[in-house]
């Protein structure tokens, strides 16, 4: 069919094979075995010109339909598979996005232009291994942990340790607290569970079982709401609370030495590709942490490692 559309659109078996690229016998000889398994003539030749037949006509405007319509969904096929391609899908902690990623997002945007389509998911889950092809498959994550996750390639960020804080209106005229087993003196405030709390108090040198019960909420931007509204002691990481703390809006009563260290990472999977546009997601974002670390010299623990 090709053959026959190219010699009926051109009216020149000449014209034809240039633009095929073949041989004009060659279109001649196609066109001959369209004929013979219609069984029919499609084309009428004589020494000076060719044209249709009736029935050449015909199929000639009904092939050339088909091939509009193919040529229509396959020019529609690639503007969608360019337009995924160019989305890029980041999962991350809504404390990470909150103290440090948002307000660094409008240089990716300037820097990407319109090309890039960027979505930001939020949770707090580990990742899950991928599945090569699955909806997942370019997934990127910026999570803390151990900097090992099955099916992951981990890039180290950088660190935000969690120290015991509090607004300096909950210790006013109270004794200076000199001693981690003073804080026990206060109410504490709980992220998740008691966990963290424990793990501070055992660096601490101080038993978990003396640890307070008190509330427990589940998320870190509304836990540090707690601790400006005098509810308790809680634990936050001073690096992204520098601006309360100078504003001396909170405190760190017992300093920054006994810490929780709490390690950030970028993450993308090991199976299949990732795609160009998730590595210059990573890319910008090792930019921007590397900005980061010249800005935070001493507030930055230097634990950087790749998993």
């Amino acid at each position: 069919m090709q053959y026959f559309e190219a010699v009926a659109r051109h009216g020149s078996f000449t014209e034809a094979a240039k633009e095929l690229l073949v041989s004009q016998a060659a279109v001649s000889h196609q066109v001959k075995i369209l004929e013979q398994e219609l069984g029919t003539p499609v084309i009428e030749r004589t020494t000076r010109h060719l044209k249709l037949t009736q029935k050449g006509e015909a199929l000639f405007a009904a092939v050339s339909e088909a091939l509009n319509i193919l040529a229509d969904m396959t020019t529609r096929i690639r503007s969608s598979l360019e337009a995924e391609a160019s989305q890029v899908n980041l999962t991350v902690t809504p404390f990470f996005s909150a103290h440090w990623l948002i307000k660094r997002l409008p240089s990716f945007s300037k820097e990407k232009g319109s090309r890039v389509q960027f979505n930001l998911h939020h949770s707090f889950d580990a990742p899950a291994r991928q599945v090569p092809g699955g909806a997942d498959s370019y997934q990127a994550y910026v999570t803390y942990g151990s900097g090992t996750w099955d099916g992951f390639q981990a890039d180290y960020l950088f660190s935000a340790d969690l120290v015991p804080m509090c607004s300096p209106a909950l210790l006013s005229g109270r004794t200076r607290l000199s001693a981690p087993e003073d804080i026990l003196k206060y109410p504490l405030v709980h992220e998740f569970n008691y966990e963290f709390w424990g793990r501070w108090f055992e660096l601490a040198g101080v038993s978990r079982s003396a640890v307070n019960l008190g509330p427990i909420i589940d998320d870190p931007n509304v836990l540090i709401g707690a601790a400006l509204g005098l509810q308790g002691f809680v634990l936050g990481p001073p690096l992204f609370y520098r601006e309360h703390i100078k504003s001396g809006m909170l405190i760190t009563p017992l300093g920054e030495d006994i810490r929780i260290p709490i390690d950030y990472y970028f993450l993308v999977p090991t199976a299949g590709s990732v795609s160009k546009e998730t590595l210059q997601l990573k890319n910008w974002v090792m930019d921007e942490v590397s900005k980061f670390h010249a800005e935070e010299p001493e507030s930055l623990p230097d634990r950087r490692r790749t998993g």
